[in-house]
């Protein structure tokens, strides 16, 4: 707003003083205030490790201390490491609109329709999906610059089968995308070499050509992004099964 290249707005609300800046637990799910900053949750105890990892990759502290986890979801970007975390973790978004009424969906439907005229008040990330083995893999052209493809993966594993499997894929589309046919394609299977899984992973992607990459770039480069975080996935559930303390 301050360069004067974005639409001219009639009136900004300051949401600062209102109670949208707690973490807890909350009936089964961790409850982050909208209003949090990024260091604020990659700080607190029950901050998912997908999602501390997805902050760490935001490398500029600056940025971590000053945008909120709303703020990063309102803006619904291809490339946020912060929404594929969350919608790695099967997060959901918690709305109010101008009457006060409440409402939550899951935060890929959330990003994908109109929400104009709503306040995001908080995000709600299940607990079932927080002790899962998880990975996440950026392509960038240098450590301070976003993320061009970007993947995160949380799964189950036993006796060398994927039992459980959520897998994201972001700068590859409009929006950050679930990759339902990989995850259906996955499940009680053992991990396909990496051509099975990069062709699974262009099935759901559609990818576009922009000024950061072609569309064939983008799609060959989430297939083995995808591919080297299901391997690291699986080797850490598999390195738990033999009784040590690793996590993916």
């Amino acid at each position: 707003m301050n360069s004067g290249r974005s639409q001219a707005y009639e009136a900004l609300i300051d949401v600062s003083a209102l109670d949208l800046g707690t973490v807890e637990k909350r009936d089964g799910f961790i409850r982050i205030g909208a209003n949090l900053r990024f260091q604020d949750v990659f700080e607190h105890p029950l901050c998912p490790e997908l999602l501390r990892a997805g902050f760490k990759q935001i490398v500029n502290r600056n940025v971590r201390n000053m945008a909120t986890v709303a703020g990063s979801i309102a803006m619904k970007s291809p490339c946020s490491n912060v929404i594929a975390a969350l919608m790695t973790l099967h997060a959901e978004v918690e709305t109010a609109d101008a009457n006060g009424r409440r409402e939550r969906v899951s935060l890929e439907s959330f990003v994908n329709t109109s929400s104009e005229g709503l306040l995001i008040t908080a995000v709600y990330i299940p607990e079932e999906w927080t002790g899962l083995h998880c990975s996440t893999r950026r392509y960038s052209r240098s450590q301070n610059d976003i993320s061009i493809v970007l993947a995160d993966v949380a799964l189950e594993a036993a006796d060398g089968k994927i039992t459980r499997v959520s897998a994201v894929a972001g700068g590859v589309a409009p929006r950050v995308v679930r990759l339902v046919s990989l995850e259906a394609a996955l499940l009680g299977q053992a991990l396909p070499d990496a051509e099975a899984v990069g062709d699974l992973v262009k099935k759901d992607i559609a990818a576009i050509s922009d000024f950061r990459g072609s569309a064939e770039f983008k799609a060959y480069m989430a297939g083995q992004l995808i591919d080297w975080c299901l391997h690291m996935a699986v080797d850490g559930a598999e390195c738990c099964a033999c009784g040590c303390e690793h996590k993916g």
